[in-house]
């Protein structure tokens, strides 16, 4: 779970690419948490757009956004609409339209009702488990920003389940 105006979501990010590049056979799910889109509308706008680019163009194209949107180094406000614009260019997209945004403003919400039915208390929030047999002995919560080191554990624990 993440915000893209959230400070400590952008020091993961790139972990999480070193992570993923490390664990091909890995699922990696990304889940918007718009947290931060009362304070900074772009919160929201970067979720709809990199919502509307994986929908259309896949995970691929998605993870150009993602971690573009990391890399402009704008966050807790400064994130743009033109940072925005631009790196979906960058990613191959063309602009959302208002349906896109209705349809991807319906995933944060889910996302927001799970986020608080698994106790998370703010971004980042990730969660290592198995795909089937999930336990507590096999399932690792983490809150903020920890190392590659911490999250090749927890994979490490799931795999044992």
């Amino acid at each position: 779970f993440f915000d893209y105006e959230c400070i400590a979501c952008s020091m993961m990010a790139p972990v999480m690419e070193k992570v993923m590049a490390a664990n091909a056979g890995v699922r990696f799910a990304f889940r918007d948490w718009t947290i931060f889109a009362a304070r900074y509308p772009e919160s929201a706008q970067a979720s709809r757009r990199g919502l509307s680019i994986y929908r259309k163009h896949g995970a691929d194209a998605y993870m150009a956004f993602h971690n573009g949107i990391y890399r402009t180094g704008h966050n807790e406000g400064k994130l743009t609409a033109e940072d925005i614009e631009k790196v979906a260019a960058a990613a191959g997209a063309p602009a959302a339209s208002d349906a896109d945004n209705a349809v991807s403003d319906a995933v944060t919400e889910n996302n927001a009702a799970l986020a608080e039915r698994l106790g998370l208390s703010g971004t980042p929030g990730i969660i290592v488990m198995p795909a089937e047999n999930a336990t507590p002995d096999n399932t690792t919560v983490i809150s903020g920003v920890v190392s590659e080191q911490v999250m090749q554990q927890a994979i490490k624990r799931a795999e044992k389940g």
